[in-house]
């Protein structure tokens, strides 16, 4: 009885290792075109920092300069955004701004709306089903307003879309998606907020050093990314004004959950 009860045991701890270790290893694989999906890393020596905040400016140029990369997307997480209805602010944790082409890269499911320029328009934002329940139950929010607080700015974002909620296993978390517009315009709330108010836009979409922005890559089928990386050194010394300091890699999507404890998480704008 003694030993039944330790195999029966035994069994159950051994289950429940193989659900987490399925589960850890599930990360991002619902994503169809995961095998050319690459993240941008920048390696700031000046800082001694390791992390996937990019410029603005990276994405674009690196197409420009390289025609195996198929499109970006650059992301930003706006932290501390509340939703207003009724007169009540609710907190939302994963409020996103993207370029239109994330849907393009990322699976994710458009449910309503015109995926090919869902937010392509300044102001609009796409929502997930469990957002659209929360704030628009039994209705239909194509065309509908949101509005949101972030530090006291308030905004009024068009409802484009809705998209399927993203699988718990996925490393891009959002509930909200918005024209990556929006992102500019809250980056230069946050550094005002940390005592940095001498920038402007023109700063945020050209400067090499204005590290905010999470810069996603699709690549071409059998696009050889060894050449893409040994090409990178000679990129940034074209471009970067600090180069001899800064030096970017690729990380493949296979590695965004398992191989990311290196990185330094940051949503403070940072400038180097």
């Amino acid at each position: 009885m003694i030993n039944l009860t330790g195999l029966a045991v035994g069994l159950a701890g051994s289950f429940i290792i193989l659900i987490f270790v399925t589960t850890e290893l599930s990360y991002d694989k619902f994503n169809e075109k995961r095998e050319h999906i690459y993240r941008v890393i920048t390696d700031q020596a000046k800082h001694n920092m390791i992390t996937a905040q990019t410029p603005f400016v990276l994405a674009p140029t690196l197409k420009k300069d390289f025609p195996g990369i198929q499109k970006f997307a650059r992301t930003y997480l706006i932290d501390g955004v509340s939703v207003i209805k009724n007169k009540e602010l609710f907190n939302e944790q994963y409020f996103q701004c993207a370029d239109n082409d994330i849907f393009d890269i990322f699976t994710i499911r458009i449910l309503k709306g015109n995926q090919a320029n869902i937010i392509k328009a300044p102001n609009t934002v796409v929502i997930s089903e469990k957002v659209n329940k929360k704030y628009f139950p039994g209705e239909d929010p194509l065309d509908k307003t949101l509005e949101i607080d972030h530090k006291g700015k308030r905004r009024v974002l068009k409802v484009t879309g809705i998209f399927k909620d993203l699988p718990k296993t996925s490393t891009f978390k959002a509930d909200f998606i918005a024209n990556i517009d929006l992102a500019l315009e809250e980056v230069l709330i946050d550094m005002v907020a940390i005592g940095n108010g001498n920038f402007d836009r023109a700063f945020l979409t050209d400067h090499w050093g204005a590290n905010m922005f999470t810069t996603y890559l699709l690549l071409e089928k059998n696009y050889p990314v060894n050449d893409l990386t040994q090409k990178l050194p000679e990129f940034e010394e074209n471009y970067h004004p600090n180069h001899l300091s800064v030096c970017y890699s690729l990380q493949a999507m296979k590695d965004f959950y398992l191989r990311s404890s290196h990185l330094t998480t940051s949503f403070v704008p940072r400038v180097i």
